[in-house]
């Protein structure tokens, strides 16, 4: 029996590792297209082992590192998010979907939308994950008063820091839970069972913070440095849209989830389910809120998690699944209507082309050093041959590189529509090119290449 079961969660792990793979291998190369937060991931990972100096904190000190370890790993986009979004979905699909239909779980995740969280945000995937988790550990612990049940639910909550620092917002919303709806009397227990809780989260922020002392001399490094997680959200198309539309825009997506609110009798359950609704208004408050319809699909696990009987309400969730279909090739974000319509074979706005051309430009010119800023250029650093070449801001010598680059770089890479760009700010020169130590040798849309003169 253990052998049959073991067989068939290879063969769909297997399935979905393929299915992923396939996909994000036939957008890099082929679509010109990928979200930009993987090569973040893989760029960062590749420095850890192949910069000069290699150095494991460029996984990155201003952002959560549990993803950045499968880049690590595998050394490769494709590979490396496919194990990650496979593993999940195999669990996904086998523990917290085992009574609900499995047609229907099939169906959702290969809609547009599972599917893009899975290939292109599988951050984003695993932090719902974590906090599906948590739920399932909770409501065990609810229905059996086994405080093992409670250790796993804090332990799996605190994991979740290291995949979203957003994370820490959601405690109030487990401490009204605790102090309002947990049965008991007895303010000592209630006292007690939210610090099982919340002691792994409090330990994994803290150790994060003393890491944070330890590399970089700052232990809120994450939050106070320029390129800090937290600075990263705003850009979110969904922010440019007012909260009664995103709610019009969002209905056909959740309505099952909202419809479900209705059915639920116990009231406890009823606050846990409440949580995708607390989550996605308070980051959209904080201005924290990433993607548009994507934001909808912890919704739809969540209805998922706590129906699985209910016939009328399955057939709601199906129209909406069809429904979605529809919808995601006109998201009003980026990257989820280029994945749909790249997926449906439409001509799509390719977002990789200009940092090929520029990778490519270098890598047949092997000799000299590369000045650049990484924030901004990370693909480039991601698609070139060797990583050694570049001086970047991680590195000591990158602000003497800055004042003087002459005496460091043969060659400098800047972002002339970039306000942030480190190097274009301190050599405005380069930008109305009367530098009189180089001179540019490429030119495309947004980017420039300069070499310098012998």
């Amino acid at each position: 029996m253990l052998a049959k079961k073991s067989f068939w969660y290879f063969t769909v792990f297997l399935t979905f590792f393929a299915l992923y793979y396939i996909i994000l291998s036939v957008f890099i190369e082929e679509k010109n297209y990928i979200h930009l937060n993987l090569l973040f991931f893989a760029e960062k990972a590749k420095l850890a082992t192949e910069g000069m100096p290699p150095r494991l904190e460029n996984i990155g000190f201003v952002y959560p590192p549990l993803v950045f370890l499968f880049f690590l790993i595998f050394k490769n986009i494709p590979t490396a998010v496919a194990f990650l979004s496979a593993s999940i979905n195999t669990i996904f699909l086998f523990t917290v979907q085992r009574k609900f239909s499995l047609y229907l779980s099939i169906l959702f995740l290969l809609s547009f939308l599972y599917l893009f969280l899975s290939t292109q945000m599988p951050s984003l995937l695993l932090f719902y994950m974590f906090l599906i988790w948590t739920v399932i550990f909770i409501i065990r612990f609810i229905e059996e008063r086994l405080s093992l049940y409670l250790f796993l639910a804090g332990l799996l909550y605190g994991f979740s820091f290291f995949v979203d620092f957003r994370t820490v917002f959601l405690i109030p919303f487990w401490i009204l839970l605790f102090v309002f709806l947990i049965r008991t009397e007895n303010w000592k227990e209630k006292i007690a069972i939210m610090t099982v809780f919340n002691t792994p989260i409090f330990f994994f922020s803290l150790s994060w913070m003393y890491l944070n002392w330890v590399f970089v001399g700052d232990p809120l490094n994450f939050i106070h440095s320029k390129y800090s997680y937290f600075k990263s959200f705003p850009s979110s198309s969904i922010l440019k849209i007012s909260f009664p539309l995103i709610i019009f825009y969002f209905l056909p997506f959740i309505f099952p989830y909202v419809f479900g609110f209705f059915y639920l009798k116990n009231k406890t359950y009823k606050f846990l389910y409440l949580l995708p609704a607390y989550t996605f208004f308070i980051f959209l408050k904080l201005k924290m809120i990433e993607g548009f319809f994507v934001n909808a699909v912890l919704f739809s696990i969540f209805f998922m998690l706590f129906y699985s009987e209910a016939k009328k309400l399955k057939f709601v969730f199906l129209i909406t699944i069809i429904f979605s279909f529809v919808l995601i090739p006109f998201s009003p974000d980026y990257n989820e209507r280029t994945f749909a319509r790249a997926i449906l074979g439409m001509k799509i706005e390719e977002n990789l082309v200009e940092y090929k051309k520029v990778a490519d430009f270098i890598n047949t010119r092997s000799d000299g050093h590369i000045l650049m800023d990484d924030s901004w250029g990370f693909p480039i650093v991601y698609f070139s041959k060797d990583t050694k070449r570049f001086i970047l801001p991680y590195m000591y010598e990158f602000y003497s590189a800055i004042t003087s680059p002459q005496l460091f770089a043969e060659w400098i890479i800047v972002n002339i529509a970039s306000e942030s760009d480190r190097v274009l700010n301190s050599l405005p020169e380069l930008k109305s090119e009367k530098s009189i130590y180089y001179y540019p040798v490429y030119k495309d849309e947004e980017i420039k290449i300069y070499m310098r003169l012998k």
